[in-house]
């Protein structure tokens, strides 16, 4: 448990918006793990759960999850977001850009930035079908590659 406690309080936090209540959250993440899964299941199956119950635990407390999300489709396979992003070497200016953004694509940036999710293992996650997970990806590294290049103004 120890080394999933720390990316699944930053993942909780960045959703919640507040430290108490992700400590909360994670809490009660913990304890459905516990009853649900016990000791079985490999590696990356458990990581795609955990965080799948992260969120269902999440949603109880914040209504904005389950709110659909707007926007256009993305274009191109691998925008220059995606590329610029991967490079990125400023955890402060990140950490801020993260906290702009609207709650579905700082969510969806956490979760990737965390633990390198694939599309599929989003959509998992986020109960999405994979195009729609990679759309919102996109969508979630344009934004936030436009704040980080200034383009948006931070708060």
């Amino acid at each position: 448990m120890e080394q999933w406690e720390k990316p699944l309080f930053y993942y909780l936090r960045r959703l919640s918006g507040d430290e108490s209540r992700a400590w909360e959250l994670l809490g009660r993440c913990w304890r459905a793990l516990a009853v649900e899964l016990g000791a079985r299941g490999d590696r990356e199956r458990f990581k795609v759960r955990l965080y799948r119950l992260a969120r269902q635990t999440a949603e109880r407390e914040i209504p904005e999850l389950t709110q659909p999300s707007g926007g256009t489709e993305p274009t191109g396979q691998q925008s220059q977001a995606s590329q610029a992003l991967s490079s990125f070497g400023d955890p402060a200016a990140l950490h801020r850009g993260l906290d702009s953004l609207e709650l579905q694509e700082r969510e969806i940036m956490t979760l990737v930035l965390l633990e390198d999710f694939t599309p599929e293992e989003l959509g998992r996650i986020l109960r999405l079908t994979t195009g729609r997970a990679r759309t919102r990806l996109e969508r979630a590294r344009n934004a936030l590659w436009r704040i980080l290049n200034g383009k948006e103004v931070l708060p």
